[in-house]
């Protein structure tokens, strides 16, 4: 089964340091108790989500000035993109 997943250039260095990737691919993962919708979606097809979010936290990135935001999901939604 096709998952999606893609194998990330991660330096095992910096893993072991704690040291976070200093430019990450924004990614997501969603279950269907929180998306039932995905059951019957592709991989590789793309949809659109709206999610409620609660911030729950901000920080510098590693050896950057951008700053990185957590969140927590509180809701999330299809919008039909079929």
């Amino acid at each position: 089964m096709k998952t999606g997943y893609k194998k990330s250039k991660v330096k095992e260095s910096d893993i072991a340091k704690g040291y976070m990737i200093s430019e990450p691919r924004p990614s997501l993962s969603l279950n269907d108790s929180l998306l039932p919708d995905i059951k019957n979606w592709k991989v590789d097809k793309e949809y659109t989500v709206t999610l409620e979010l609660k911030m729950t936290g901000i920080h510098k990135m590693h050896n950057s000035d951008k700053l990185c935001g957590d969140f927590d999901i509180i809701k999330a939604e299809n919008e039909e993109n079929d």
